[in-house]
């Protein structure tokens, strides 16, 4: 049965604050593993077409491996040590308190 966050109001921050880590984790690894997908793809491709060890094709594809590689550094960066903001003037315009868009009653 599909149930909608709108007529239920979502998930309560407890549950919400619980499933975070867990649901970061999996997006950390769906995207590495797309990563060790394309760079195994890109790696047969390189093996089919045997470039000479000095070729610009031969540099061509250790630098779109190695992108690649420095990309998903960088996304796993930004997800796992930047810790979320929120912008200038927040607190003031809620009040301090949590804006919850759901009607809870």
């Amino acid at each position: 049965a599909v149930v909608s966050t709108q007529s239920t109001g979502g998930a309560n921050r407890e549950i919400r604050a619980a499933y975070k880590p867990w649901h970061v984790v999996a997006g950390v690894c769906l995207i590495a593993f797309a990563a060790c997908t394309i760079t195994t793809g890109i790696q047969e491709k390189y093996g089919f077409v045997q470039p000479k060890k000095y070729s610009a094709h031969a540099y061509a594809y250790n630098f779109l491996g190695l992108s690649i590689f420095l990309w998903l550094a960088t996304v796993i960066y930004i997800l796992l040590a930047v810790e979320k903001r929120e912008p200038e003037g927040y607190e003031t315009l809620t009040g301090g308190a949590p804006v919850n868009t759901y009607n809870t009653e």
